[in-house]
């Protein structure tokens, strides 16, 4: 029988936690955990199983802005529009 990794009896206290209807702060006490262990937990999985990691997000830059002319363009004076780089310029 292969054994249990740390991640795997967390996410199952995890589920307990969940099903159980308690606060986290007393399912820890019930259950003999440190809150901030529970805390932790909830974190790491939560970004593993949305597949970011620490440190792996792209890089945030600088985008060209293009001006417009507000007379011509329709747009409301002091609004803003922004267009996502996937839908690409009207």
């Amino acid at each position: 029988m292969a054994r249990m990794t740390t991640r795997e009896k967390m996410r199952r206290m995890l589920a307990r936690w969940r099903r159980s209807g308690l606060s986290a702060a007393e399912f820890c006490r019930r259950e003999g955990l440190a809150p901030q262990r529970l805390s932790y937990w909830k974190r790491s999985l939560k970004r593993a199983g949305s597949g970011v990691r620490r440190g792996s997000a792209k890089p945030v830059g600088f985008v060209p802005v293009r001006l417009v002319d507000q007379a011509s363009s329709g747009v409301l004076p002091g609004s803003l529009e922004i267009w996502l780089a996937a839908t690409g310029w009207p």
